[in-house]
């Protein structure tokens, strides 16, 4: 049988008559039906495959296209699928990320994630849960939701990736501008308080200081008590210059505002004094704009500026270094406006003062500014320096910003206004003369009586005939009722009923005109509006030494409106 097992008949028969029934099929045409039918089957599988081949295009296009990192994750948390920003927001290849724990590329260190890891936290809350991530120098915004299938398990993660880092930038400069505007709306602040207190000290002075004067005109200064007058004025009048200061501070000083080139005010002062202040272990640099432009300000309270700002930089300086100066025309624009609070748009004047010193770090930039805030020893520095130069360039109107690190020196930047061509205001009767007595009538209204009597006792001692009063009311009834003319009416701005420009101007419609001079220990008031000297105002700052008082009186006489 050539090694071939032989058929059966049973199954010879069976296998006969199976061919026997495709035979009688073939002749009926049912196995071309079949054959057809397979035939469009397959097509239509060929069609739903590229149909499912469309939409999976589709569906990555819509991926790929979403802004934001998108990573699909199974149920160990490893990445099964990511987004084409998923590369660009890592840094990564996708075979680089497919496959991989999320921490590894995230939120995550030596194959952990991280405490605030908001997969973490979804797992074990079962909703979304998101964080705000700061890696490699950017901010990203990490959220994780739960993937469940139908029956309600959880089965992997989506999750997304926003890199914020321009919108956390922008919420930075925000708190900035409003860190920056509350320490502006707080320099006010203390400015007021500052001012006020400034303004009491000063008619305690007024006193203190004349009287003094007035016992060391009265004995000879060999006289035993001469020295002790001498003590008691010396220190009055450095309580004086604290007073000032703190005035300048808070804007309520007067300013002799004229046209004036800073350019100028560097050179001569550099020239008379900066040098010798500094020392020899620092080099000065004085780099001056051309053409530079007119601003208008106090010429004195720019010397000030430079003073205080020279000194601060060489006592940051004290084993040497170097000092710049310089000025330019500048133009401030909106985005400067927006980022400096207080600041105005326009053409200035900078002045920047520029040390190689130790610098300061943040909390003292934000300090540095108030009054009686120093980092130097208390032998070395009263906090009052950099506070003046604030208030003075404010009253001016200007703006002043600090620019520092800790090692890297520190540089003040000014700026003034530009001037529009507007007249400088000349002080009138500058000089005294050499015999400051007279025998004017002279009206005195002050409502401290320690300053009215010191004021009425030293010009009564000149030869002046005096009328004093304690309030305006008091001061208008006694000009009616003096029956002779008035020569000058010496009285305080700021007084309750009226001020004392009010007091003059009734005071003028009752008796004709007569002359003014006005005293105050600050200007806010509606004759020295801003603080700044009115054309044709004579004002007295207190505290006045007798001397200052008896000249001005004797110039206003004389010289006055």
């Amino acid at each position: 049988m050539n090694g071939k097992q032989r058929l059966s008949y049973q199954e010879l028969e069976a296998r006969l008559s199976a061919a026997e029934e495709t035979l009688a099929a073939l002749r009926r045409g049912e196995v071309d039906l079949l054959i057809g039918e397979a035939a469009a089957y397959v097509l239509r599988i060929r069609e739903l495959e590229e149909e499912l081949e469309a939409t999976a295009r589709q569906w990555q296009a819509v991926f790929d296209s979403v802004g934001d990192s998108v990573m699909l994750l199974d149920e160990n948390n490893r990445i099964q699928r990511c987004n084409r920003a998923t590369t660009v927001i890592l840094g990564r290849d996708e075979s680089n990320i497919v496959g991989r724990p999320c921490w590894d590329l995230v939120c995550g260190a030596h194959g952990l994630p991280a405490e605030d890891c908001p997969l973490k936290k979804m797992r074990e809350s079962g909703k979304r849960e998101n964080a705000l991530l700061e890696k490699d120098g950017r901010w990203l915004q990490v959220t994780a939701d739960p993937l469940r299938n139908a029956d309600g398990e959880l089965v992997g993660a989506v999750h997304l990736i926003s890199d914020v880092t321009q919108q956390q930038e922008m919420v930075r400069e925000q708190e900035k501008l409003e860190a920056q505007l509350r320490q502006v709306q707080k320099m006010e602040s203390i400015g007021q308080l500052a001012g006020g207190i400034a303004h009491d000290f000063n008619n305690l002075l007024v006193p203190i200081l004349g009287y003094a004067e007035m016992g060391m005109m009265r004995i000879s200064p060999d006289h035993e008590l001469y020295e002790h007058f001498s003590k008691i004025k010396n220190s009055a009048d450095r309580a004086a210059s604290l007073t000032r200061q703190i005035l300048a501070f808070s804007r309520k000083q007067i300013l002799d505002m004229r046209p004036v080139n800073l350019n100028t005010i560097v050179q001569e002062f550099e020239d008379m004094l900066l040098r010798r202040l500094i020392g020899e272990n620092i080099i000065l640099q004085t780099v001056l704009a051309d053409n530079l432009s007119t601003i208008e300000a106090d010429r004195s309270q720019l010397e000030q500026i430079l003073l205080n700002l020279a000194v601060n930089a060489r006592d940051a300086m004290p084993t040497g270094g170097k000092l710049v100066i310089e000025t330019e025309n500048v133009t401030l624009d909106d985005a400067y406006v927006l980022r400096h609070p207080g600041a105005a748009a326009g053409p200035h004047v900078m002045l920047a003062v520029t040390d190689t010193g130790c610098g300061m770090d943040a909390e003292t930039r934000d300090r540095v500014f108030e009054p009686f805030f120093t980092t130097k020893d208390r032998e070395h520095g009263t906090g009052l320096g950099l506070s003046t130069v604030f208030g003075i360039v404010k009253q001016h109107g200007g703006n002043i910003w600090v620019y520092s690190e800790p090692g890297h020196g520190s540089t003040f930047r000014v700026y003034f206004p530009a001037a529009t061509g507007a007249a400088g205001v000349e002080e009138v009767g500058r000089s005294a003369g050499d015999a400051p007595a007279g025998t004017e009538t002279i009206l005195v209204v002050e409502d401290e009586a320690a300053v009215r009597s010191l004021v009425v006792e030293t010009l009564q001692a000149h030869g002046y005939q005096v009328l004093e009063a304690a309030t305006p009311q008091a001061g208008l009834e006694l000009a009616a009722t003096h029956g002779r003319p008035i020569d000058l009416l010496l009285t305080d701005i700021v007084m309750p009923e009226m001020n004392g420009r009010q007091l003059y101007e009734q005071i003028m419609g009752k008796t004709g005109p007569l002359k003014v001079l006005y005293m105050s220990g600050y200007t806010d008031n509606v004759i020295v509006h801003h603080g700044i000297l009115g054309k044709g105002v004579d004002f007295l700052q207190k505290p006045f030494s007798i001397n200052r008082l008896l000249q001005k009186v004797r110039a206003v006489l004389a010289n006055g409106r």
